[in-house]
């Protein structure tokens, strides 16, 4: 991927991001996807986002059954053409079921580690939960930014974990892709969200996320939009495009449509799942329904 897209009043965004005008920040967005018509989809839309979809089950009751069940549900057969998601994500202790039972290898093998959700565990316990991931083949670790160091304004530090977790994945030579989580529900302003999303993608996130789904505040498409100006304003600085993923309460066709579209509209339209993630649980059911249903 070569290039992204212009973006008009690009600069009036990031003021209003820095300079903390909310109000200004949102009606800015809701103009563009009003004037963009970014709501509006076909049913060759419906088909294209399959491909962006992560399953997601991170149940307490989740075991080898539920899982090897869950994992078999990740394909859509229709007009004689499967169409897979983009991965299937759970605890590390159920990669064996995903690796085993996936029906594609096209599918990745995701989890979530280094003290998930909250990342409230020693830096070593962290390493060693995601040894376990790479031993056992994972392709993608889902962590999440240290928030308490964060606030505590030790953002070194919190970089830091992130450094220390990605030469690990680095040494284990797999291309291991590293997903760092915000929880943009937590970090109350759009300028943190903004400067949260640098600090992970310049000390090795290859992905930035929303949110763990495990708070009742997830993804909105305000955070999101503030997210990849983040991811162009670090290509507008490396001439590197990392990547996003929205997840957290995303439970409607049309919320996932609108993200997809943004995307569109603030990166680029030549992309493929490498660069570009939903995170959901009930979400492929609802396409999958309304697919078949309207055959």
């Amino acid at each position: 991927m070569k290039s992204i897209n212009q973006i008009e009043n690009e600069d009036k965004l990031l003021e209003f991001i820095y300079n903390n005008k909310v109000d200004e920040f949102k009606k800015s967005i809701d103009e563009i996807i009003i004037s963009n018509k970014l709501s509006n989809y076909s049913e060759e839309d419906l088909f294209n986002l399959i491909q962006y979809l992560d399953l997601t089950s991170l149940k307490s009751t989740d075991n080898n059954k539920t899982i090897t069940e869950f994992v078999k549900n990740s394909v859509l057969t229709c007009k004689s053409n499967n169409y897979y998601v983009g991965g299937i994500c759970c605890y590390s202790p159920f990669l064996s079921q995903i690796n085993d039972c996936k029906p594609s290898k096209k599918i990745k093998s995701v989890v979530v580690a280094a003290g998930f959700p909250h990342s409230q565990v020693p830096l070593s316990v962290k390493k060693e939960e995601i040894k376990y991931a790479i031993e056992n083949n994972v392709d993608e670790i889902d962590i999440c930014l240290n928030r308490g160091l964060f606030f505590d304004e030790n953002k070194e530090k919190a970089a830091q974990e992130i450094r220390e977790i990605k030469d690990l994945l680095n040494l284990a030579d797999k291309n291991i892709v590293l997903k760092v989580i915000l929880e943009v529900g937590e970090l109350s302003c759009f300028q943190n969200i903004m400067q949260a999303s640098i600090l992970c993608l310049e000390n090795g996130a290859d992905f930035i996320k929303t949110s763990t789904g495990k708070i009742e505040k997830g993804a909105d498409i305000y955070s999101f939009s503030v997210m990849m100006l983040a991811l162009r304003q670090y290509y507008l600085k490396t001439n590197v495009l990392k990547s996003v993923k929205v997840a957290g309460g995303i439970r409607m066709i049309e919320e996932a449509i609108l993200y997809t579209n943004l995307y569109k509209k603030f990166i680029t339209s030549d992309f493929d799942n490498n660069y570009f993630r939903i995170g959901c649980s009930q979400l492929f059911d609802k396409i999958k329904e309304k697919l078949t249903r309207d055959k």
